[in-house]
This record gives C-alpha cells, structure tokens and sequence, in this order.
C-alpha cells in the first residue's frame, strides 16, 4: 500500500474538531444559567460545539436532553 501526500485543510480540520460539554443544570436554573455558571467553572469549554444537558428535576429523577451548537 502506497500513502500519498495530502494537503491540511483548515476546514476539513474544523469539521472532524467536536468539542463536547456536559452541564448539570440545577433544579430551578435554566439552560442559559447553567451554561453560563459551567463556562465559569470551565472556561476552556466555551467553544463546546455540542452541549449536552443534564437536567436534575425537583423530585431528584434525572432528565437527559441536548443541543448542538452550530
């Protein structure tokens, strides 16, 4: 097998570079809030492409749910 030369793409890059950021969000704390509070908690994930959710409900049961950040 014989490997050929290729040329870096910056947007190729881009493409295949998923940043991922998993945030609790508080009984009461919206999204917004919460996203906010973990960027100050971990500020190297601010540029998080996909945003996962983890919602804790009064009652204490787990609510999983998530957006991408395009």
């Amino acid at each position: 097998m014989k490997l050929t030369k290729y040329q870096e793409s910056e947007e190729l890059k881009n493409y295949f570079d998923v940043r991922l950021a998993i945030i609790e969000v508080r009984p009461g704390e919206t999204g917004e809030e919460a996203w906010n509070r973990h960027v100050k908690e971990y500020p190297e994930q601010i540029n998080a492409k996909v945003r996962i959710f983890n919602r804790i409900t009064e009652a204490g049961k787990k609510v999983s749910s998530s957006f991408a950040r395009l």
